[in-house]
C-alpha cells in the first residue's frame, strides 16, 4: 500500500519544494480558462504496522532491511526497527522492514520474495551465518548487492559491504581493558577462564579469538594461569561448566565472557557457589550487565553504539542504490575467512563504573530508571 504525501523542504528535497511552490503559484495566477498546473508529488511506502512486518509488500528497485528478530524487547526491535524506518523515509526510499523471528529459513525466504518483487539491496542482520550464506547466495545469483551490518557472514564469498565493528578488535579491547583488573589480584587468583559462544555464532567465537590474543602473552610468561579455554552452547551450558570449575581446588579469578548473557550466567554461578564476585567482562551493554557492574559483580561490558551503526548502513544502502560503487564508500577490507569484503568500522567503546554515565547513558542506550534497580541502586547518581 502506497500513501502520497508532499514533499518536505529538507536536505536535497529543497529544489523540488521550490519547484513544487513556483507551480502552486503559477496554478494560483493562471489566467481565468487557462489549464490547471498539477504540482508534484513524492511516493514513498506507508509505515509497516507492527503486526504486519512478516507480511512485506516489496517494490521495484526498493531497500530490503533482513532483520534476525523484531521484538521490542530486543535491540532489533526497539532501536533498530525504527530507526531505519526514519531514517529511509526521510530519504523517500522505497523499502521494506523483514523480520525472520529468530528463523533461518525464514530469512533465507524472505530474502528469496524481496529479490523476486524487485529489492536492490538487501541490508542484512543475519539471524546465523549458514542463513547469511543462504542470503548471499540467492543475491549474488541475480546480481543483487547485499550489505551485512553488525554480523559479518563468513567463511564463503562475503557480502558486497559489511558496516559494524571488527569482532577480533572487540575482543583485545576486552581483554586489555580487564587486564589491570586480573593483574591486581593477588597472584594466587590470577587463574582465568574464556567463555566463548554460543557455538554457532562466528561473531562470538571470533570475539574469543581477540581476547586469546590479549590472555596468552600472560599465560606464555607466567604470570596468569588459563584453567579452561571453554564454548558452550547456551547460558545454561556456560552456568553448568562454570559450576564445575568453581567448585575445583584452583580459585577462579577472572572470567573473560564474550557477550552479556554469558557473563549474567558465570555471575549466577560465582553467586550459587557463595564466592566473592570474580572479574567478569561481557559484550553488548544491556541493562542486566550495566546494573551487575554498579553492584560490583561484572567488571566490564563492550559498548557497540547502535545508532551511528544503523546511520551507516542506512547512508551506504542509499548509495548503492543509487549507483554509487563500494570503492567510493570505504578503502578498508576485513577478512571474512575466505577473502577480503569491503568494511566500514565502527568503533566499540569498553565500558566500566567510572565511564557508564557519559557513554550508554549519555547515549540514551540506556536510563538510570532501567538501570537503578535492585543491588544496582545504591550505586546510582
Amino acid at each position: 500500500m502506497l500513501t502520497i504525501i508532499p514533499l518536505r523542504p529538507t536536505g536535497r528535497r529543497r529544489q523540488v519544494w521550490l519547484w513544487l511552490a513556483l507551480a502552486l503559484l503559477a496554478a494560483g495566477c493562471r489566467r481565468p480558462g487557462s489549464p490547471a498546473t498539477t504540482a508534484p508529488t513524492l511516493i514513498v511506502p506507508a509505515a509497516t504496522p507492527a503486526a504486519a512486518i512478516n507480511e512485506p509488500t516489496p517494490l521495484p528497485g526498493s531497500i530490503a532491511v533482513l532483520l534476525p528478530d523484531d521484538a521490542l524487547d530486543s535491540r532489533w526491535g526497539s532501536v533498530d526497527r525504527p530507526a531505519f524506518e526514519r531514517c529511509l523515509t526521510d530519504a523517500g526510499a522505497v523499502f521494506t522492514l523483514y523480520s525472520a523471528g529468530g528463523d533461518p529459513a525464514t530469512q533465507a525466504a524472505q530474502a528469496a520474495e524481496a529479490i523476486a518483487a524487485g529489492a536492490r539491496v538487501l541490508l542484512l542482520a543475519h539471524v546465523s551465518n549458514e542463513a547469511g550464506a543462504a542470503v548471499l547466495a540467492t543475491a549474488r545469483a541475480e546480481g543483487i548487492k547485499v550489505i551485512d551490518y553488525d554480523r559479518l557472514t563468513t567463511g564463503g564469498p562475503g557480502a558486497d559491504l559489511y558496516i559494524g565493528f571488527d569482532p577480533l578488535a572487540v575482543g583485545r579491547l576486552m581483554g586489555e581493558t580487564l587486564a589491570p583488573f586480573v593483574r591486581a589480584l593477588p597472584v594466587a587468583r590470577r587463574n582465568v577462564v574464556v567463555l566463548a559462544g554460543p557455538a554457532g555464532d562466528d561473531t562470538a567465537l571470533l570475539v574469543a579469538e581477540g581476547l586469546r590474543a590479549v590472555v596468552e602473552p600472560y599465560v606464555s610468561a607466567g604470570q596468569w594461569t588459563l584453567l579452561a579455554d571453554l564454548t558452550v552452547a547456551d547460558a545454561t551450558a556456560a552456568q553448568a561448566e562454570l559450576a564445575t570449575l568453581l567448585a575445583g581446588d584452583a580459585p577462579v579469578g577472572a572470567v573473560l565472557a564474550t557477550d552479556d548473557v554469558l557473563a549474567g550466567a558465570a555471575a549466577a554461578a560465582v553467586s550459587a557457589a557463595g564466592l566473592d564476585p570474580v572479574r567478569l567482562t561481557g559484550r553488548g551493554a544491556t541493562v542486566p550487565a550495566l546494573q551487575r557492574i554498579l553492584a560490583e559483580q561484572q567488571t566490564l561490558t563492550i559498548y557497540e553504539p547502535a545508532k551511528p551503526l544503523i546511520g551507516a548502513a542506512c547512508q551506504a544502502a542509499l548509495a548503492v542504490l543509487n549507483g554509487d560503487e563500494i570503492v567510493s564508500l570505504t578503502t578498508r577490507a576485513i577478512d571474512n575467512g575466505a577473502g577480503e569484503v569491503p568494511f566500514i568500522r565502527l568503533s566499540p567503546i569498553a565500558v566500566t563504573a567510572d565511564n557508564l554515565a557519559e557513554t550508554v547513558v549519555a547515549d540514551g542506550a540506556a536510563s538510570w530508571a532501567e538501570i537503578c534497580v535492585g543491588a544496582a541502586a545504591a550505586a546510582c547518581p
